[in-house]
């Protein structure tokens, strides 16, 4: 039978999960025969054969934009595609994008494009040459690059070849319509949290407080003032920063971006004219980063001694006066005008604190929308804080109101309960159970005009009151999570679609317990469930403690919760076992057989790799996988760190090297673990044919237990047992 007829007769053909019929030549017109049937990361790949001559190799071009930028020859036996027997027709493609080709790509595509704007895909063909004609796709395939992975391409940085889990991380991604971050849809529900810009030292804190002090002070001498209260509240992931520091700035937007914060709302300090704490915002407004949302809450009360506002010992007076307080709006006109300032329906937000000490608000705040008019703002959104007893904002003439907790905050004293008896007579505040607080937040309905629900993941002032402190005992972040939930709740039910915010206090207040920054206890598990809730997700321990508070004295949902949690902890444990001796012996064997030994000096006698002749590619660190792989991550002492990938050295054989994954320490710790577990990679193989000559994949999986609290930069090194040559990647580890 000729081979034309083998492949007339032909019913189906299938490759990689891919399945299509039509034997007949699939270009129009002309004898030939093929398909491109994957389109990955970095490679394209599919088979083409000539119909009126089998034993030719047709010639293959790359055309993007109507530029041909590449070529190739079919190589690869088909074994789907029909022939003759004892005879191979290598029908089978593959075309693979190195670092120049994805620049040409990104050249040629940016140069064509009509509208300059940067498009998410790039569009291809693969044209027949001599036959003028291009192979369609498979079913299910689409003839487009995506322009991220290019880029990455382009500036060098590799992932995996033939990447498994890429299309269903894309596909997650597409799904989500306004945050696309791990393939979660975050709600349309905004998040802003208050945020304090006192951590930086300044002339007026030095001359109250002492020689460069900030809040920091307070936080680190706090002490607990019974058992079981938290204190002190120590910084973990940011540790104790200095907002002067642009990074500082950077960090905290990347981290409440990636836990599905909004913005910020900064404190801003006004003193008629004189401004207090305005470095950091100052300097947001004129570098122009970080690229977060952010708008103004002006703290328009005396700064006094106490941190409270209050009339005794007063430090900077705030003497309110129409006229003087009218040039407050000039101030902040540059941020207002700023894109990234936080607007409802079009008006910028400004929260103001204590509007009850203004002589005659309804009248300021016209002036304010008449001088912004002027400077081409048409409206302002002006919003009252309920502190001190306030509400009914329109009496004020302000368009809504915010919850501004612990303000407003009425549930019964259990300060006998907590507070010992060798305690009682030194602790001279108030406690309160954050859980009574959850429990009537939850219940809570719509006062008849707009209100913005707030939130305090915790409150204790105790690091700057000390033992006149007022306590919110049995905060955690399982309540935190019922708590913002319910709010999500209430803004969905309550404000119409453009006015949905939620307000958390807050972002750093460090010094009253209020943070959402990680801390040394909880990590980020506010974060987390901050990002749970606004992902439309909940932990299965959050829900039963909402159904315990929901339900409290039911005894029917007592022993049902119960229940419940029992069924749980089980399952979490034939979980764990199954793990352990089934489905993860593969983890467990590499975990046995991988750890860090203790270098000494071998920073010193490692020489840098500056070729490429060893070459390597991170496919996974974790739970992130191909290009959605960080250049950071943060674990604890009870996790481990696991990367699989491949790794070669140009020409060189097992065993003749010895590859090693090396971890120096910010704190000069250095430590190295041996790629023991290595396996073939055959796609590497054919990716760089003739160079490799060793078992270029691997996994390793070390545990942070034997790393000491820090930052970590990790590097490859190889050895011949007496020269150490090694290559960084870009990926920092910080153990907390």
């Amino acid at each position: 039978m000729s081979f034309l007829k083998a492949f007339k007769k032909l019913k189906t053909t299938k490759h990689a999960g891919a399945k299509y019929s039509d034997p007949r030549p699939s270009v129009a017109g002309v004898p030939i025969a093929g398909y491109v049937d994957d389109v990955s990361s970095g490679c394209i790949s599919g088979w083409c054969v000539d119909l009126s001559n089998p034993r030719a190799i047709p010639d293959l071009e790359l055309v993007v934009a109507d530029e041909v930028l590449a070529s190739t020859q079919p190589h690869i036996v088909r074994e789907e595609i029909p022939k003759k027997p004892g005879q191979d027709v290598r029908a089978g493609f593959k075309l693979h994008i190195g670092k120049e080709l994805a620049a040409n790509i990104l050249e040629t595509e940016s140069s064509r494009s009509e509208s300059g704007n940067s498009s998410t895909f790039i569009p291809f063909q693969i044209r027949v040459a001599g036959y003028d004609a291009f192979l369609p796709a498979t079913p299910g395939v689409e003839l487009r690059l995506v322009r991220r992975d290019i880029e990455h391409l382009a500036r060098g940085e590799y992932f995996n070849i033939r990447d498994p889990f890429r299309a269903r991380f894309e596909r997650l991604k597409e799904a989500a319509i306004s945050d696309e971050r791990f393939g979660m849809k975050f709600q349309e529900t905004k998040l802003i949290a208050f945020y304090l810009p006192q951590f930086h030292p300044f002339p007026e804190n030095s001359e109250w407080w002492g020689e460069g002090f900030t809040d920091w002070t307070n936080v680190a001498t706090a002490e607990p003032q019974f058992p079981e209260h938290y204190q002190p509240h120590l910084p973990a992931d940011l540790g104790f920063y200095d907002l002067r520091l642009p990074e500082v700035r950077e960090r905290q937007a990347e981290l409440a971006r990636e836990y599905g914060i909004h913005g910020f709302c900064y404190h801003y300090y006004w003193f008629a004219g004189r401004t207090l704490m305005d470095m950091p915002i100052r300097a947001v407004l004129e570098s122009g980063r970080p690229d977060f949302p952010f708008c103004i809450c002006w703290a328009n009360e005396p700064w006094t001694r106490r941190w409270d506002g209050s009339e005794n010992e007063v430090l900077l007076a705030q003497p309110h006066e129409i006229n003087a307080d009218e040039r407050f709006i000039l101030d902040i006109l540059p941020f207002l005008k700023d894109e990234r300032y936080i607007r409802v329906n079009g008006a910028p937000l400004i929260v103001i604190y204590r509007v009850s000490l203004l002589p005659d608000a309804p009248e300021l705040f016209r002036r304010w929308r008449v001088i912004a008019g002027s400077q081409g703002i048409s409206d302002l959104h002006i919003v009252m804080a309920e502190t001190f007893g306030l509400e009914y904002p329109h009496k004020f003439g302000c368009d809504a109101a915010v919850e501004f907790h612990p303000h407003r905050l009425a549930v019964p004293e259990i300060s006998e309960k907590v507070v010992e008896d060798e305690h009682e007579e030194r602790f001279k505040g108030a406690v309160f159970d954050y859980r009574d607080v959850v429990r009537k937040e939850m219940l809570k309905t719509s006062p008849g005009y707009v209100l913005y629900r707030g939130i305090i993941p915790c409150w204790d002032n105790t690091p700057r009151r000390g033992p006149a402190g007022h306590i919110f005992h049995n905060a955690s972040p399982e309540y935190y999570e019922i708590w913002l939930r319910s709010l999500v709740d209430y803004t969905e039910k309550n404000l119409p679609p453009g006015q949905r915010i939620i307000f958390i206090n807050a972002w750093n207040e460090w010094a009253e317990g209020a943070h959402l920054e990680p801390d040394r206890k909880y990590g980020r598990r506010y974060l987390e469930s901050t990002r749970q809730v606004i992902s439309d997700r909940a932990s299965a321990e959050s829900v039963l403690l909402e159904l315990e508070l929901a339900h409290n004295g039911d005894k029917t949902i007592e022993r049902a919760v119960k229940t419940l949690r029992d069924e749980l902890r089980g399952l979490k444990q034939a979980n764990r076992f199954m793990a352990e001796q089934h489905v993860s012996a593969h983890y467990f064997y590499i975990l046995k057989h991988s750890h860090w030994v203790k270098a000494l000096s071998l920073n010193n006698r490692i020489i840098q790799w500056e070729s490429d002749d060893l070459r390597f590619c991170i496919d996974r660190v974790n739970q992130y996988f191909g290009s959605d792989v960080r250049s950071e991550i943060t674990l604890d002492e009870h996790e481990s760190i696991e990367l699989i990938g491949w790794l070669f050295v140009k020409g060189f054989r097992d065993p003749g090297i010895h590859p090693y994954l090396y971890a120096q320490g910010a704190n000069g710790e250095e430590l190295i673990a041996p790629l023991r577990h290595r396996f073939d990679r055959p796609d590497v193989k054919e990716t760089f044919p003739g160079q490799v000559q060793m078992l270029a994949g691997f996994e390793v999986i070390v545990p942070c237990r034997d790393m000491s609290p820090g930052v970590y930069d990790l590097s490859f090194v190889v050895t011949n047992g007496d020269l150490w040559k090694g290559k960084r990647f870009p990926l920092q580890v910080r153990i907390i």
